[in-house]
């Protein structure tokens, strides 16, 4: 066994400790949840971190929309017509929510409105 003096003792001590408590301070770090009740669109999310409350809230919307004229229907994608959800803007906001908030889930779309060209049933009378 190698003698080590008093000081390098010391030394190595403090160097450890150094180590150890910067290794730590990334996990001390409390992780933001949103507030009790809160919900996005109708989509509770409250005590969630930002992740998984994203995550619910795109899989609750995530279908296409059915637009319906007087003789057909037909679904389509927002992003088909230059449309989507602000999923972000509306977590960031439930974070900063009060307990039992209900968050609007903003709609953004492009400059112009794409609409696709709608074929005519081929529906008999």
């Amino acid at each position: 066994m190698v003698e080590c003096s008093p000081l390098l003792r010391t030394l190595l001590a403090i160097v450890a400790a150094a180590g150890l408590a910067c290794a730590a301070a990334p996990a001390s770090t409390p992780t933001r949840t949103i507030p009790a009740g809160v919900s996005v669109g109708g989509i509770a999310v409250g005590g969630l971190s930002a992740e998984p409350a994203r995550a619910i809230v795109e899989r609750a919307f995530d279908r296409p929309v059915r637009v319906r004229s007087s003789d057909d229907t037909v679904s389509v994608r927002p992003e088909a017509l230059g449309a989507g959800l602000s999923v972000d803007t509306a977590v960031g906001a439930a974070l900063a929510a009060t307990p039992y908030s209900d968050i609007a889930l903003p709609v953004r779309s492009s400059s112009t409105l794409r609409v696709p060209s709608l074929r005519p049933s081929s529906r008999r009378s």
